[in-house]
């Protein structure tokens, strides 16, 4: 394989590519913005009645704080996961996913600024938006090396279960969260949304004041996948966010074993919080690392990462042999 190749095609349609659309529809959108009045109708309701004014220069503005940290995530996701190892199908749908949304949001954009510009129809740019972005998606998916399966983790060596008794009881638990670099990071993205989301409402003298719930709602989803309490006990295996939801929990009837794995939170399950792999388990992902892998007689296999997994593991293999034991 040539590499330098492998590295370039990446690098091209995860970075490169977003960067351009980006960059043209920018030069565009100021150019548009630059021949307009110095006051213009910059939103619709649902039936497409104007209900906001504003500048024209709002629309780049708009363009370039949306689109920019977005190819940084995802374009900065892909490169780390195909720097670290094989390109995965995950990696894949993050680049296609960046070029995707990138096009969407500079032609919506362009689009609104053509209509207020040359009355344009709008409706027709954003069908057309969708359908230009599906068509170069899916040819940058192609573009890409193959994607190299695997996600479920190298294995370690068979834990030995527990020995239990009948009526015997045990139970196993532990804390797992977030690194503080991660969680300074969650911090610092739910201020930048709560400026953001202050200026704007300013901007628009209140009328949108229902925004304000945004940084809220991301500040309540980050909070409930920074830290989860892993219990393991006769009921089987319950993971729950330090906010009390959500809960994964697997009865023990469902449990056929349980093994320590070493995942990789980037590169197998696209980050940390709950996740789904492209293999179906169930991730609870808090770092990249040891984890508990359980597996289930139905329903997806969960993974959690958490310190300490091989006793869980012991713990929760003792528990089903003991079950499948019938009672003298």
């Amino acid at each position: 394989m040539n590499h330098a190749l492998y590295t370039a095609r990446i690098l091209v349609v995860a970075l490169i590519i977003p960067l351009l659309i980006t960059g043209a529809a920018l030069a565009w959108s100021f150019a548009l913005a630059a021949q307009l009045p110095a006051r213009i109708v910059v939103h619709w309701d649902l039936a497409g009645h104007p209900n906001g004014y504003g500048s024209p220069f709002e629309f780049p503005i708009g363009l370039a704080s949306s689109c920019l940290p977005l190819i940084a995530i995802l374009g900065g996701a892909v490169i780390l996961i195909s720097h670290r190892g094989p390109l995965t199908p995950l990696a894949k749908l993050l680049a296609v996913t960046s070029i995707w949304v990138t096009l969407i949001i500079s032609i919506t954009f362009l689009g609104s600024l053509l209509d207020a510009n040359a009355g344009k129809d709008i409706g027709l740019l954003l069908g057309l938006g969708f359908g230009s972005a599906t068509v170069v998606g899916t040819g940058a998916w192609f573009v890409l090396p193959r994607g190299i399966r695997g996600v479920g983790g190298s294995v370690r060596p068979p834990v030995t279960p527990v020995a239990l008794a009948q009526g015997e009881r045990a139970s196993w638990i532990r804390t797992a969260s977030l690194s503080a670099g991660l969680t300074w990071g969650i911090v610092l993205i739910c201020v930048a949304i709560a400026a953001v989301t202050i200026v704007s409402t300013i901007l628009t003298k209140g009328q949108y004041w229902w925004i304000a719930f945004i940084p809220l709602v991301v500040l309540l989803i980050a909070l409930s996948n920074f830290a989860w309490t892993v219990r393991v006990d006769a009921r089987g295996l319950t993971i729950r966010s330090v906010l009390g939801i959500p809960v994964v929990h697997v009865p023990l009837d469902q449990v056929t074993s349980a093994d320590v794995i070493d995942v990789q939170a980037i590169s197998q399950y696209g980050g940390w919080g709950i996740r789904l792999a492209f293999n179906g388990r169930l991730g609870v992902i808090v770092r990249s690392g040891e984890a508990l892998e359980v597996h289930r007689s139905k329903g997806l296999d969960v993974v959690v990462t958490v310190d300490d997994a091989s006793s869980a593991a012991a713990l929760l293999n003792g528990l089903v042999q003991r079950s499948a034991v019938p009672l003298a």
